[in-house]
């Protein structure tokens, strides 16, 4: 990833030290262009993680499974010992749990990679 320095000059910066730079993994997503699963995956692993790649568009946009957000798919593929509590406080905090659901609310998918990253931490 590259990066502008202070004095405007262009720095690459490995996606790792990026992160580390975010104060909300949203800023990583927006910034990376990742999509929802994968800003999750790379949050709870590392940006850097072969999966992150693997799943490019595989669990984003009601692709999980049961039209799942990728954002709790993959919060629950990280905690499956805490699928269903992970579930329920998602659903609580947002008003679903499937893309479907989510949609037409008032949060944007930013803000749902903070909302899963925030039940874990």
């Amino acid at each position: 990833m590259r990066s502008t320095t202070s004095n405007g000059e262009i720095e690459h910066v490995p996606l790792v030290a990026l992160q580390s730079r975010m104060s909300k993994p949203s800023q990583f997503f927006l910034l990376t262009h990742y999509n929802c699963y994968q800003a999750v995956i790379s949050a709870l692993t590392s940006p850097e993680n072969p999966e992150i790649f693997k799943s490019a568009n595989k669990f984003s946009g009601g692709h999980a499974p049961n039209n799942l957000c990728g954002a709790v798919y993959a919060l629950i593929q990280q905690f499956p010992n805490k699928k269903e509590e992970l579930m329920n406080k998602f659903r609580e905090k947002t008003g679903g749990t499937t893309c479907k659901e989510l949609k037409w609310g008032e949060i944007g998918c930013s803000e749902l990679v903070d909302v899963a990253i925030g039940l874990v931490q």
